[in-house]
């Protein structure tokens, strides 16, 4: 009976939303169900809680206007506007009784959506394989960089994953671009190595848990700067998991590629 009720309550919030007129009012109620799901004790709920508010983050974004909307009240749903003005990215995690539920939306300024979901399976994701919206492996993106390569424009995302209880995390280098159909593609030989014939779609950097590493776009030398990984704990399962060693590595954009260049100078960086 409980459950029904609490479906019930779901579908109250859902359905009052629908007669919403303002974006404001589609983030007051995503709000209000982030800080449910803050005060609660379990997460047994979460992923009715997520359906809701993934439905509602669409109406909001399919509202007039909703492109330069801040969404100042949604502290827990990162936005990311590219370097173009051209693309946004919303992303957003979900604690549930089986691990961090990741969620994406990708709009466009002419008003296109793209819905991310994620494919556990596929998650971490091969350096050299290209995803779509259906198979995104998730992620919290922070730096969106756009530029063309072949008349194709691409987006240079910047992102993180984590899961609690693990003794790793992971950051991200990855290539958004769109098809033909306007579909989502994530991933392009672009990463490039003097010592490697092949070039990489994505570099995948797995780190310590309890570690923090560097990874940023600096624009006025168009690179890709970050913290060069070596050996931090070692297990007695013969694992070893790796953390900055004072170091730093870059990509650096060389015509339509992006060069590795190791032990670089860096200032400032954190």
């Amino acid at each position: 009976m409980k459950r029904a009720l609490f479906i019930i309550a779901i579908a109250a919030v859902v359905g009052h939303t629908a007669a919403a007129q303002t974006i404001a009012d589609y983030e007051a109620r995503i709000a209000a169900l982030f800080d449910t799901i803050v005060a609660a004790t379990d997460n047994s709920r979460n992923r009715l809680y997520n359906d809701t508010i993934s439905q509602l983050m669409i109406r909001a974004l399919k509202s007039e206007k909703s492109f330069n909307y801040p969404f100042a009240g949604l502290k827990y749903i990162g936005v990311v506007t590219a370097d173009d003005n051209a693309l946004r990215l919303y992303t957003w995690n979900m604690p549930t009784d089986s691990g961090t539920l990741y969620n994406g939306i990708v709009q466009k300024a002419n008003g296109d959506i793209v819905v991310l979901r994620q494919a556990t399976e596929n998650y971490p994701p091969d350096e050299w394989q290209t995803l779509t919206d259906s198979t995104w492996y998730g992620a919290l993106y922070y730096r969106a960089v756009a530029y063309k390569v072949n008349r194709q424009k691409v987006y240079l995302l910047l992102g993180w994953h984590g899961q609690p209880n693990r003794r790793t995390q992971h950051k991200f280098i990855d290539v958004l671009w769109f098809d033909e159909a306007g579909k989502a593609q994530f991933g392009w030989p672009l990463l490039a190595d003097d010592n490697t014939p092949r070039a990489k779609s994505r570099l995948v950097l797995e780190y310590d848990a309890d570690a923090t590493i560097f990874l940023d776009y600096e624009a006025a030398k168009r690179r890709i700067v970050f913290d060069h990984l070596s050996p931090m704990k070692h297990f007695d399962d013969d694992t070893t998991t790796l953390g900055p060693d004072m170091s730093i590595d870059a990509y650096v954009r060389k015509s339509k590629q992006w060069l590795l260049k190791t032990d670089i100078r860096a200032k400032n960086r954190h």
